[in-house]
């Protein structure tokens, strides 16, 4: 049976910009760069990057979220850092480079295209008939963006989160988005499982994984403040929310 992605190089995706030009005499903000990542989050790569250079998350920008188990290759803009620092960072498979000196942030959708190479492996020779019939088709007609990380995150509820949000179900928001995970280890789905059974945000923060970040701000504010879920999810990072949001649109 043929297999897709799965190995990080199976599947590359490069980013297609404008050239743009920056005139000398202009007083500039903003360094782009290209970042390439193999098997990295968007998210977590910008998260670290921060770290790494001492200022807020908030001063990065980019045009699209790519996929974690891929290697992509996307612009990337922050905000006064000095380029000697942005190469001087060292970060396994994590690479800067192409760096210019701009005006403007790069802000979503700022992209004219993507531009991916899939290898698709063990195909038979029945598959090889039938994909080289749908590559024609889909060469002919295009076809929906629909799947991937970048448009529903990496557990498979973030679209009913989103539904939620839209029709104001505040609370179930916070529920789905708190107790049903996708495929995660044995501890997240244990914490998953005892905090749809007990609802008790108290003993849910002593059973969650210390990775479940998102988790662990809603829970300290809902022990702190209960019953208050539209401040619960304010306090989860916008980009977040906005996932959410977009997971709905791109599943309806």
């Amino acid at each position: 049976m043929p297999r897709i992605k799965q190995l990080p190089e199976d599947f590359i995706v490069k980013e297609v910009f404008e050239k743009q030009k920056t005139k000398e005499e202009e007083k500039v903000f903003y360094v782009w760069f290209t970042l390439r990542k193999k098997n990295w989050d968007l998210f977590r790569a910008l998260n670290i990057l921060s770290k790494k250079l001492g200022v807020s998350i908030k001063r990065f920008g980019y045009a699209g979220v790519k996929d974690k188990r891929a290697i992509t290759y996307q612009r990337i803009s922050v905000w006064n850092v000095p380029v000697e620092r942005l190469k001087g960072l060292k970060i396994r498979d994590l690479e800067l480079s192409d760096f210019e000196i701009k005006r403007e942030r790069i802000n979503l959708g700022d992209l004219r295209a993507n531009r991916f190479e899939v290898v698709i492996r063990d195909i038979g020779n029945r598959e090889k008939e039938k994909i080289e019939k749908n590559l024609e088709r889909i060469g002919k007609e295009g076809f929906v963006n629909y799947f991937g990380e970048q448009r529903f995150g990496l557990r498979k509820n973030t679209h009913l989160v989103g539904k939620a949000i839209l029709r104001n179900r505040l609370k179930e928001a916070v529920w789905v988005y708190l107790t049903k995970g996708g495929e995660e280890n044995e501890e997240a789905r244990k914490f998953r499982a005892n905090l749809r059974r007990t609802k008790d945000f108290k003993r849910g923060l002593k059973d969650c994984p210390k990775n479940l970040r998102n988790e662990i701000v809603l829970m300290n504010h809902l022990t702190a403040k209960p019953n208050d879920y539209a401040g619960a999810l304010r306090k989860i990072p916008k980009k977040f929310r906005r996932m959410f949001v977009h997971a709905y649109q791109s599943y309806l």
